[in-house]
Protein backbone atom coordinates (compact mmCIF):
# COMPACT_ATOMS: atom_id res chain seq x y z
CA UNK A 1 0.00 0.00 0.00
CA UNK A 2 1.31 3.44 -0.88
CA UNK A 3 1.81 5.98 1.87
CA UNK A 4 -0.35 9.09 1.97
CA UNK A 5 2.64 11.18 0.90
CA UNK A 6 3.28 8.94 -2.11
CA UNK A 7 -0.36 9.05 -3.13
CA UNK A 8 -0.48 12.81 -2.77
CA UNK A 9 2.69 13.15 -4.83
CA UNK A 10 1.21 11.01 -7.58
CA UNK A 11 -1.97 13.09 -7.67
CA UNK A 12 0.09 16.26 -7.87
CA UNK A 13 2.18 14.96 -10.76
CA UNK A 14 -0.95 13.87 -12.60
CA UNK A 15 -2.59 17.26 -12.09
CA UNK A 16 0.47 19.12 -13.36
CA UNK A 17 0.85 16.84 -16.39
CA UNK A 18 -2.85 17.01 -17.22
CA UNK A 19 -2.87 20.78 -16.93
CA UNK A 20 0.19 21.14 -19.13
CA UNK A 21 -1.30 18.87 -21.77
CA UNK A 22 -4.55 20.84 -21.67
CA UNK A 23 -2.70 24.11 -22.09
CA UNK A 24 -1.32 22.95 -25.44
CA UNK A 25 -4.72 23.11 -27.14
CA UNK A 26 -5.13 26.72 -28.18
CA UNK A 27 -7.91 28.71 -29.75
CA UNK A 28 -10.74 26.15 -29.68
CA UNK A 29 -14.21 26.31 -28.16
CA UNK A 30 -15.15 23.69 -25.58
CA UNK A 31 -17.17 21.64 -28.04
CA UNK A 32 -15.27 22.59 -31.19
CA UNK A 33 -18.28 24.34 -32.75
CA UNK A 34 -18.41 27.80 -31.14
CA UNK A 35 -16.21 30.86 -31.62
CA UNK A 36 -12.53 30.30 -31.00
CA UNK A 37 -11.31 31.33 -27.56
CA UNK A 38 -7.75 32.18 -26.67
CA UNK A 39 -6.26 30.09 -23.89
CA UNK A 40 -4.31 32.04 -21.26
CA UNK A 41 -2.13 29.94 -19.01
CA UNK A 42 -2.21 30.76 -15.30
CA UNK A 43 0.95 29.30 -13.74
CA UNK A 44 1.02 28.83 -9.96
CA UNK A 45 2.26 26.92 -6.90
CA UNK A 46 -0.97 25.23 -5.72
CA UNK A 47 -1.20 21.53 -6.57
CA UNK A 48 -3.25 18.46 -5.65
CA UNK A 49 -6.94 18.78 -4.85
CA UNK A 50 -6.66 22.49 -3.90
CA UNK A 51 -5.01 23.10 -7.26
CA UNK A 52 -7.91 21.40 -9.00
CA UNK A 53 -10.40 23.61 -7.15
CA UNK A 54 -8.42 26.68 -8.15
CA UNK A 55 -8.40 25.44 -11.74
CA UNK A 56 -12.16 24.90 -11.63
CA UNK A 57 -12.79 28.40 -10.29
CA UNK A 58 -10.61 30.00 -12.96
CA UNK A 59 -12.27 27.99 -15.71
CA UNK A 60 -15.76 28.83 -14.44
CA UNK A 61 -15.16 32.58 -14.23
CA UNK A 62 -13.86 32.64 -17.81
CA UNK A 63 -16.87 30.83 -19.29
CA UNK A 64 -18.55 32.97 -21.93
CA UNK A 65 -15.55 35.28 -22.26
CA UNK A 66 -13.16 35.55 -25.22
CA UNK A 67 -10.43 33.83 -23.19
CA UNK A 68 -10.15 30.55 -21.35
CA UNK A 69 -8.17 30.53 -18.13
CA UNK A 70 -6.24 27.29 -17.75
CA UNK A 71 -4.31 26.64 -14.58
CA UNK A 72 -0.97 24.81 -14.41
CA UNK A 73 0.15 23.97 -10.88
CA UNK A 74 3.68 22.85 -9.99
CA UNK A 75 5.44 21.96 -6.75
CA UNK A 76 8.77 23.76 -7.30
CA UNK A 77 7.24 27.00 -8.54
CA UNK A 78 10.18 29.39 -8.19
CA UNK A 79 12.56 26.95 -9.87
CA UNK A 80 10.23 26.12 -12.72
CA UNK A 81 9.23 29.73 -13.33
CA UNK A 82 12.91 30.65 -13.54
CA UNK A 83 13.52 27.84 -16.02
CA UNK A 84 10.61 28.92 -18.18
CA UNK A 85 11.65 32.56 -18.20
CA UNK A 86 15.18 31.57 -19.12
CA UNK A 87 13.91 29.55 -22.08
CA UNK A 88 11.52 32.28 -23.23
CA UNK A 89 8.44 30.19 -22.42
CA UNK A 90 6.49 32.74 -20.40
CA UNK A 91 3.05 31.91 -19.03
CA UNK A 92 0.41 34.58 -19.55
CA UNK A 93 -0.14 35.07 -15.82
CA UNK A 94 2.01 33.94 -12.89
CA UNK A 95 0.61 33.45 -9.39
CA UNK A 96 3.47 34.65 -7.22
CA UNK A 97 3.67 33.29 -3.65
CA UNK A 98 5.35 36.44 -2.26
CA UNK A 99 5.38 40.15 -3.14
CA UNK A 100 9.18 40.29 -3.27
CA UNK A 101 9.12 38.42 -6.57
CA UNK A 102 7.43 41.41 -8.20
CA UNK A 103 10.54 43.52 -7.80
CA UNK A 104 12.72 40.70 -9.12
CA UNK A 105 10.54 40.25 -12.22
CA UNK A 106 10.39 44.01 -12.80
CA UNK A 107 14.19 44.27 -12.58
CA UNK A 108 14.50 41.51 -15.17
CA UNK A 109 12.12 43.30 -17.51
CA UNK A 110 9.70 40.39 -17.41
CA UNK A 111 6.83 41.94 -15.47
CA UNK A 112 4.25 43.54 -17.74
CA UNK A 113 2.10 46.54 -16.71
CA UNK A 114 -1.53 46.11 -15.74
CA UNK A 115 -4.03 47.67 -18.15
CA UNK A 116 -4.26 51.36 -17.23
CA UNK A 117 -7.99 51.31 -16.47
CA UNK A 118 -7.54 48.24 -14.29
CA UNK A 119 -4.60 49.68 -12.34
CA UNK A 120 -6.73 52.74 -11.57
CA UNK A 121 -9.47 50.63 -9.94
CA UNK A 122 -7.24 48.34 -7.84
CA UNK A 123 -6.99 50.73 -4.83
CA UNK A 124 -10.79 50.70 -4.47
CA UNK A 125 -11.01 46.91 -4.66
CA UNK A 126 -8.38 45.80 -2.13
CA UNK A 127 -7.14 46.96 1.30
CA UNK A 128 -4.67 49.80 0.97
CA UNK A 129 -1.90 48.01 2.89
CA UNK A 130 -2.05 45.12 0.43
CA UNK A 131 -2.08 47.49 -2.55
CA UNK A 132 1.08 49.12 -1.20
CA UNK A 133 2.83 45.74 -1.23
CA UNK A 134 2.17 45.23 -4.95
CA UNK A 135 3.00 48.79 -6.05
CA UNK A 136 5.99 49.12 -8.38
CA UNK A 137 7.07 52.51 -9.70
CA UNK A 138 4.03 54.10 -8.01
CA UNK A 139 1.51 51.89 -9.83
CA UNK A 140 -0.19 48.61 -8.83
CA UNK A 141 1.67 45.84 -10.66
CA UNK A 142 -0.32 42.78 -9.59
CA UNK A 143 -3.64 41.65 -8.14
CA UNK A 144 -4.10 39.86 -4.82
CA UNK A 145 -5.76 36.57 -5.68
CA UNK A 146 -5.66 34.99 -2.21
CA UNK A 147 -4.29 35.71 1.24
CA UNK A 148 -3.04 33.26 3.87
CA UNK A 149 -3.18 33.97 7.58
CA UNK A 150 0.16 32.94 9.04
CA UNK A 151 1.27 32.45 12.62
CA UNK A 152 -1.45 29.96 13.61
CA UNK A 153 -0.94 27.03 15.97
CA UNK A 154 -3.20 24.05 15.26
CA UNK A 155 -4.07 21.65 18.07
CA UNK A 156 -6.67 19.10 19.18
CA UNK A 157 -8.95 20.56 21.88
CA UNK A 158 -9.86 17.11 23.21
CA UNK A 159 -6.20 16.21 23.77
CA UNK A 160 -5.54 19.51 25.54
CA UNK A 161 -8.55 18.96 27.79
CA UNK A 162 -7.64 15.38 28.59
CA UNK A 163 -4.06 16.29 29.46
CA UNK A 164 -4.91 19.46 31.35
CA UNK A 165 -3.24 21.91 28.96
CA UNK A 166 -4.46 25.46 28.30
CA UNK A 167 -3.98 27.67 25.26
CA UNK A 168 -1.02 29.96 26.05
CA UNK A 169 -1.37 33.75 26.02
CA UNK A 170 2.32 34.71 25.66
CA UNK A 171 5.40 33.28 23.94
CA UNK A 172 6.88 32.44 27.33
CA UNK A 173 3.76 30.47 28.21
CA UNK A 174 4.00 28.66 24.87
CA UNK A 175 7.60 27.74 25.66
CA UNK A 176 6.58 26.47 29.08
CA UNK A 177 3.75 24.42 27.57
CA UNK A 178 6.09 22.95 24.98
CA UNK A 179 8.58 21.98 27.68
CA UNK A 180 5.83 20.46 29.81
CA UNK A 181 4.67 18.29 26.91
CA UNK A 182 8.23 17.37 25.92
CA UNK A 183 9.16 16.15 29.40
CA UNK A 184 5.92 14.29 30.17
CA UNK A 185 6.06 10.52 30.62
CA UNK A 186 3.93 9.65 27.56
CA UNK A 187 6.66 10.27 24.93
CA UNK A 188 4.39 12.64 22.97
CA UNK A 189 6.23 15.53 21.31
CA UNK A 190 4.90 19.08 21.53
CA UNK A 191 5.44 19.81 17.82
CA UNK A 192 4.26 18.17 14.62
CA UNK A 193 6.97 19.73 12.45
CA UNK A 194 7.69 18.66 8.88
CA UNK A 195 9.45 20.80 6.25
CA UNK A 196 10.17 18.97 2.99
CA UNK A 197 8.76 20.90 0.01
CA UNK A 198 10.84 19.94 -3.02
CA UNK A 199 12.74 22.88 -4.48
CA UNK A 200 10.95 25.20 -2.03
CA UNK A 201 12.09 23.38 1.11
CA UNK A 202 12.88 25.86 3.86
CA UNK A 203 9.84 28.13 3.91
CA UNK A 204 8.36 26.31 6.91
CA UNK A 205 11.44 27.22 8.91
CA UNK A 206 11.50 30.83 7.73
CA UNK A 207 7.87 31.21 8.81
CA UNK A 208 8.90 30.24 12.34
CA UNK A 209 11.75 32.77 12.33
CA UNK A 210 9.55 35.56 10.94
CA UNK A 211 6.79 34.97 13.48
CA UNK A 212 9.17 34.99 16.43
CA UNK A 213 11.16 37.95 15.13
CA UNK A 214 8.15 40.23 14.76
CA UNK A 215 6.82 39.20 18.18
CA UNK A 216 10.09 39.44 20.09
CA UNK A 217 11.49 42.53 18.36
CA UNK A 218 8.38 44.34 17.11
CA UNK A 219 7.33 45.46 13.62
CA UNK A 220 9.92 48.27 13.30
CA UNK A 221 12.87 45.95 13.95
CA UNK A 222 11.25 43.27 11.78
CA UNK A 223 11.16 45.77 8.90
CA UNK A 224 14.83 46.60 9.46
CA UNK A 225 15.63 42.90 9.34
CA UNK A 226 13.72 42.31 6.09
CA UNK A 227 15.38 45.37 4.55
CA UNK A 228 18.84 44.13 5.48
CA UNK A 229 19.77 46.87 7.95
CA UNK A 230 19.44 44.51 10.92
CA UNK A 231 21.87 41.70 10.02
CA UNK A 232 21.21 38.01 10.56
CA UNK A 233 24.22 37.84 12.90
CA UNK A 234 23.03 40.72 15.09
CA UNK A 235 22.50 39.83 18.78
CA UNK A 236 18.73 40.39 18.44
CA UNK A 237 18.28 37.96 15.55
CA UNK A 238 20.73 35.50 17.07
CA UNK A 239 18.57 35.47 20.21
CA UNK A 240 15.49 34.56 18.13
CA UNK A 241 17.34 31.65 16.52
CA UNK A 242 18.55 30.55 19.94
CA UNK A 243 15.03 30.52 21.33
CA UNK A 244 13.76 28.49 18.37
CA UNK A 245 16.70 26.13 18.66
CA UNK A 246 15.74 25.36 22.23
CA UNK A 247 12.04 25.11 21.41
CA UNK A 248 12.32 22.83 18.37
CA UNK A 249 15.64 20.99 18.60
CA UNK A 250 15.64 19.81 22.19
CA UNK A 251 15.36 15.99 22.43
CA UNK A 252 11.75 14.92 22.01
CA UNK A 253 10.54 18.33 20.81
CA UNK A 254 9.38 17.09 17.39
CA UNK A 255 7.69 13.86 16.31
CA UNK A 256 10.29 11.60 14.75
CA UNK A 257 13.23 13.89 15.48
CA UNK A 258 15.33 16.06 13.16
CA UNK A 259 15.50 13.55 10.29
CA UNK A 260 11.72 13.37 10.06
CA UNK A 261 11.48 17.17 10.18
CA UNK A 262 13.70 17.49 7.11
CA UNK A 263 12.48 14.53 5.05
CA UNK A 264 8.72 14.39 5.67
CA UNK A 265 6.53 16.56 3.37
CA UNK A 266 5.28 19.69 5.12
CA UNK A 267 1.67 18.54 4.65
CA UNK A 268 2.40 15.49 6.81
CA UNK A 269 2.05 17.62 9.96
CA UNK A 270 -1.74 17.57 9.48
CA UNK A 271 -1.86 13.77 9.54
CA UNK A 272 0.48 13.60 12.54
CA UNK A 273 -1.75 16.00 14.46
CA UNK A 274 -4.83 13.85 13.87
CA UNK A 275 -3.28 10.42 14.45
CA UNK A 276 -5.48 8.17 16.58
CA UNK A 277 -2.61 7.75 19.03
CA UNK A 278 -0.98 11.17 18.72
CA UNK A 279 2.79 11.47 18.63
CA UNK A 280 2.64 15.29 18.74
CA UNK A 281 0.12 17.89 19.88
CA UNK A 282 0.70 21.19 18.02
CA UNK A 283 1.48 22.30 14.46
CA UNK A 284 2.60 25.83 13.59
CA UNK A 285 1.27 26.55 10.13
CA UNK A 286 -0.77 29.03 8.11
CA UNK A 287 -4.50 28.70 7.55
CA UNK A 288 -3.94 26.55 4.46
CA UNK A 289 -3.10 23.56 6.66
CA UNK A 290 -6.86 23.01 6.80
CA UNK A 291 -6.67 21.85 3.17
CA UNK A 292 -4.64 18.87 4.34
CA UNK A 293 -7.10 17.56 6.94
CA UNK A 294 -9.28 14.60 5.89
CA UNK A 295 -12.72 15.39 4.52
CA UNK A 296 -15.21 15.85 7.32
CA UNK A 297 -12.69 17.14 9.89
CA UNK A 298 -14.45 19.69 12.09
CA UNK A 299 -12.60 22.86 13.07
CA UNK A 300 -13.43 24.84 16.19
CA UNK A 301 -13.20 24.83 20.00
CA UNK A 302 -15.42 21.73 20.11
CA UNK A 303 -14.13 20.24 16.85
CA UNK A 304 -11.60 17.61 15.89
CA UNK A 305 -8.98 20.34 15.56
CA UNK A 306 -8.77 24.05 16.29
CA UNK A 307 -6.20 26.86 16.11
CA UNK A 308 -4.99 29.81 18.11
CA UNK A 309 -2.84 32.72 16.98
CA UNK A 310 0.80 32.35 17.96
CA UNK A 311 0.77 34.65 21.01
CA UNK A 312 2.68 37.88 21.41
CA UNK A 313 5.54 38.41 23.85
CA UNK A 314 3.41 40.33 26.34
CA UNK A 315 -0.21 39.10 25.98
CA UNK A 316 -1.20 42.06 23.79
CA UNK A 317 -2.67 41.49 20.34
CA UNK A 318 -0.13 39.62 18.24
CA UNK A 319 1.03 41.17 14.96
CA UNK A 320 -0.24 39.27 11.94
CA UNK A 321 1.92 38.11 9.06
CA UNK A 322 0.23 37.25 5.78
CA UNK A 323 1.10 35.19 2.76
CA UNK A 324 -0.86 34.75 -0.41
CA UNK A 325 -0.81 34.63 -4.18
CA UNK A 326 -0.44 37.61 -6.48
CA UNK A 327 -1.57 37.43 -10.08
CA UNK A 328 0.99 39.20 -12.29
CA UNK A 329 0.92 39.48 -16.10
CA UNK A 330 4.03 38.22 -17.88
CA UNK A 331 2.74 38.76 -21.40
CA UNK A 332 1.30 41.92 -22.90
CA UNK A 333 -1.58 41.31 -25.32
CA UNK A 334 -5.35 41.68 -25.44
CA UNK A 335 -5.98 38.13 -24.23
CA UNK A 336 -3.84 38.56 -21.09
CA UNK A 337 -5.44 41.94 -20.40
CA UNK A 338 -8.90 40.33 -20.54
CA UNK A 339 -7.68 37.45 -18.39
CA UNK A 340 -6.34 39.85 -15.73
CA UNK A 341 -9.75 41.56 -15.57
CA UNK A 342 -11.31 38.16 -14.84
CA UNK A 343 -8.70 37.31 -12.21
CA UNK A 344 -9.35 40.64 -10.44
CA UNK A 345 -13.12 40.25 -10.50
CA UNK A 346 -15.35 39.96 -7.46
CA UNK A 347 -16.93 36.92 -9.12
CA UNK A 348 -13.68 34.96 -8.89
CA UNK A 349 -13.18 36.19 -5.31
CA UNK A 350 -16.63 34.86 -4.37
CA UNK A 351 -15.91 31.52 -6.05
CA UNK A 352 -12.59 31.14 -4.25
CA UNK A 353 -14.08 31.94 -0.85
CA UNK A 354 -16.89 29.46 -1.49
CA UNK A 355 -14.34 26.63 -1.76
CA UNK A 356 -13.56 27.02 2.00
CA UNK A 357 -9.89 26.52 1.04
CA UNK A 358 -8.99 29.99 -0.20
CA UNK A 359 -9.44 33.49 1.20
CA UNK A 360 -9.77 36.47 -1.10
CA UNK A 361 -9.11 39.98 0.26
CA UNK A 362 -11.34 41.54 -2.40
CA UNK A 363 -13.41 44.24 -0.67
CA UNK A 364 -16.55 43.37 -2.63
CA UNK A 365 -16.77 39.92 -1.04
CA UNK A 366 -19.88 39.49 1.10
CA UNK A 367 -18.68 38.00 4.39
CA UNK A 368 -22.02 36.24 4.85
CA UNK A 369 -21.44 34.32 1.62
CA UNK A 370 -18.03 33.00 2.66
CA UNK A 371 -17.92 29.22 2.57
CA UNK A 372 -17.83 28.28 6.26
CA UNK A 373 -17.41 29.48 9.83
CA UNK A 374 -13.65 28.91 9.76
CA UNK A 375 -13.25 31.17 6.72
CA UNK A 376 -15.30 33.89 8.40
CA UNK A 377 -13.20 33.56 11.52
CA UNK A 378 -10.02 33.95 9.46
CA UNK A 379 -11.41 37.01 7.69
CA UNK A 380 -12.21 38.48 11.11
CA UNK A 381 -8.54 38.01 12.05
CA UNK A 382 -7.51 39.80 8.87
Amino acid sequence: MRSRAEATGSRRRLLAVAAMLAATSMGCSDDGTGPARTVVEVFGPVVGEPGQRLADALAAVSEGSPVELRYVGVTSFNEQLGDRLASGDRPGIALLPQPGLLGDLAARGVLQPLPADMAATIPAQFPSALVDLVTVDEKPAAVWLTVDVKGLVWYRPSEFTERGYAVPTTLDELGELSERIRTADDAVAPWCLTMEAGGSTGWVGTDWVEDYTIRRLGPAQYDRWTEGTLPFDSPQIAAVFGELDELLRSPGATAGGSRAVLTAPWERSAALLLDGSPTCLMAHQADFLRREFPSGTSIGPDGDVDFFVLPSADATAAPMLLGGMLAAPLRQDDAVSTAMQLVASSELAERLNATTEFLSPHLAVDRDNVGDATSRRLLDLL
